[in-house]
């Protein structure tokens, strides 16, 4: 795997890679994608399932700003990350009546890059505000790692 270099490293915002690939645990449950456009500047996709009001399929796409070194565990350092996009989520009723919710996305979180290797761990909540079927309120709460290319 290519080393940590931390001119390559800080040029994508700390991420070792350009395209990070993973999973992502909670509400919902699915693959994570995250890809670094520019400075501290990413976008984040993920395609997942959720038991949560029926079962549902749930994709979401956002743009993210990340700040380096915020905060210290173990020294340890820590980012953090906020941002704004979209979900799109389809309520599976059994063949009847399905139907779909659109809304805008606000997620925030941190998580950290583990020292000489291509991976990140992280913990994200995302506060959804549906406008299209009705106006709802949702919350999603998760814990994930990618491996970065």
């Amino acid at each position: 795997f290519p080393s940590h270099d931390s001119k390559t490293t800080s040029s994508r915002g700390g991420a070792p890679g350009v395209m990070g690939v993973g999973v992502l645990l909670g509400s919902p449950t699915g693959f994570s994608f995250k890809s670094h456009q520019s400075g501290y500047h990413f976008y984040d996709l993920a395609l997942a399932y959720s038991l949560q009001s029926g079962e549902t399929f749930h994709i979401h796409a956002d743009y993210l700003w990340q700040r380096p070194n915020q905060f210290f565990i173990d020294q340890v350092p820590m980012f953090t990350y906020f941002g704004i996009g979209a979900r799109l989520k389809h309520f599976d009723h059994h063949k009847k009546n399905d139907s779909f919710a659109l809304g805008l996305r606000l997620p925030a979180g941190f998580g950290y890059y583990v020292s000489q290797s291509q991976i990140e761990l992280f913990a994200e909540m995302a506060l959804i505000m549906d406008v299209i079927e009705s106006t709802h309120l949702d919350l999603n709460i998760g814990v994930g790692g990618r491996f970065w290319f």
